[in-house]
Order: C-alpha cells, then structure tokens, then sequence
C-alpha cells in the first residue's frame, strides 16, 4: 500500500489544488518536505498536520437542486480508510463527510484534540436537524440515546442532543483514526 506522504506525487497533488509547496522548508498547509533515507517526502510532523492536510482532500460540490455537499478527490489510501471507519455500518452519507471535514478543520485548528471535541456543537436550527435526522432512518438510534442519556426537556433539546452524540461519534473515530496513522509513521 502507497501512503499519502510520499515524494512529487504529493507535490502534484498539493500543485493540482493550487497550494504551493516548497523543498526544505515550510508548505503552505504548514507540513514540512524532509529527507528520510535519502529520500525526499512530506511525513506529518503532528495531528494537527495530518488533518489539515486531509482536509485538503475535500471539495464542496452542488447538486442541481442547489444542495452543498463534500466529496473527496485523489485521497491517500489513510483518509479513505478513516472516511469508512467513521461511516461504521452507514452507506455512505453527506452528513458524515460533513461532520468528518469538520473534525478535520478542528483538529487542525485547535491546539489540542481535547479542546476541539469540547467545542463541538450541533445544528442551531431546528429545519437543519430535522434534515439530519430524516436523511437517514437510522439516526433514530441517536434519538433514542439522547433520550435515555440527558432526560432532555423538549424535542429540539432531544434533536440537539442526539446530533451533538453523532458529531462526537465521529470525532472520536476520526481521531483513533488520525492516531493510527501517525503511530504508523513513527514506526517507519
């Protein structure tokens, strides 16, 4: 298996998206080009790297009824297998890929994982909840769980709830995730 650090491919990639990279110093995405056994590659320095450069990875697109959603282009095999493990037993899902970016530009963003899980927050608005919780049946589970875990006091505390529970879901599985693959580089 390729990994996503390697080389000019990587260079390409970044040039393909408009992001200037350069040899032996910083990129513009904050990841460093460096020289392992005499071979030039970018190799995540943190986390906090790694995920800004997945991050790069996603493109927002519209559907012809006007709908955002994100799709990933020319993904390291890393970020596909970390997509597939926060999607768990769901089909593919735009809220999904919606709440992994966004735990990507968190972890990216934050000084620490910990402060970017306590920030998450769910959709304001009650229309945006109730689209997250019709675009799949089962997101009742989250439902159920919130009502049972909180004991919350109306249905948009439910609502609320029940989508902070997914967010959170998947940030602790883009994060196990992001772990993963660093301790992996560390082994090289």
């Amino acid at each position: 298996m390729t990994k996503g650090w390697h080389g000019d491919r990587m260079q390409h990639g970044l040039a393909s998206k408009g992001i200037k990279s350069s040899v032996g110093g910083c990129s513009a995405k904050g990841y460093s080009m460096k020289y392992y056994d005499g071979v030039k590659t970018t190799k995540p320095e943190s986390i906090k790297d790694l995920a800004s450069h997945f991050e790069g990875f996603f493109i927002k697109k519209q559907r012809d009824n006007g709908e955002d959603f994100w799709i990933v282009e020319s993904a390291p095999d890393e970020l596909k297998e970390l997509i597939r493990d926060a999607h768990e037993d769901m089909f593919p899902d735009d809220y999904k890929y919606e709440f992994i970016r966004e735990a990507l530009l968190d972890f990216a963003s934050y000084e620490d994982i910990d402060s970017a899980i306590d920030n998450i927050e769910a959709d304001p608005y009650t229309a945006g909840l109730t689209h997250w919780l019709a675009s799949d049946i089962n997101r009742v589970y989250y439902l159920t769980e919130a009502i049972e875990q909180y004991e919350p006091k109306d249905g948009f505390q439910v609502l609320t709830l029940a989508q902070y529970d997914e967010k959170r879901e998947v940030y602790s599985s883009v994060q196990n995730s992001l772990e993963k693959i660093m301790d992996e580089y560390e082994e090289e």
